[in-house]
This record gives C-alpha cells, structure tokens and sequence, in this order.
C-alpha cells in the first residue's frame, strides 16, 4: 500500500465511523493498521501530512486509482474501524457502502476476512 492510499484508508476508516460519533475503540483499528507498516518517522509524518489534507472525495480518488491488494486493506480497515464500537449506526453503514462503491471496493468482507487482510 502506497503512503496516500494509507492516509486515504485512514481517513475514510475514521469519517465512516465518525458518522455516529468517533469512539475511542473505533481509533484501535486505525492504529494497528498505521502500526504495522513500521514506517519511518519521516514517513509517518508523510502520512500523517497527505491525511491532514485529505477530504472524502480525495481520499476516494486515491483509494478508486489503487491496486486491488491495497483496495482490499483499506475496504477491511474502514470495516472493522466502523464495526470497533459494536455499534453499527445506519448512517455508519450507509456511508461504507457509499464509499465501497465510489473506490470499487466489490469484495463482501466476514469479519475474519477483514481481520486477516489486516493482519490482526
């Protein structure tokens, strides 16, 4: 996954799930996925930065133009960042499935699926 389809998978993880209010469980899946990347602290500040300027149609542009790996990551990081709180809001929902449709997310994710394509 290239560092702005990381940032992109960050940002829409976190706006899916502010929908309902953003909850300190929900953080927990945005930090294991920028976690295991192990990146550089000049590329977590990369990443950081491109995510500070990122909107939901931007970081949709990223995500649309990625790799089918890195689309999948980011489908099961934005599901499992929604699903954190184990309240899934309908407005929760309807935003993923608005945004999986915007980047070409077609897989259906289980949630074991999810947690494997993270690696957690």
């Amino acid at each position: 996954m290239t560092k702005p389809a990381l940032a992109a998978a960050l940002y829409l993880g976190y706006a899916v799930a502010a929908q309902d209010g953003f909850q300190q469980e929900e953080s927990w899946v945005l930090d294991q996925e920028l976690n295991s990347f192990k990146l550089s602290p000049e590329d977590h500040a990369e990443v950081t930065e491109i995510f500070k300027q990122l909107d939901v149609d931007s970081a949709v542009d990223i995500l649309w133009a990625s790799d089918d790996a890195s689309k999948d990551e980011a489908q099961a990081v934005i599901f499992l960042t929604m699903l954190n709180d184990r309240v899934v809001a309908p407005e929760e929902s309807k935003a993923y499935l608005a945004i999986c449709e915007r980047c070409g997310m077609t897989r259906d994710l289980s949630i074991n699926e999810a947690r494997a394509l993270m690696g957690v």
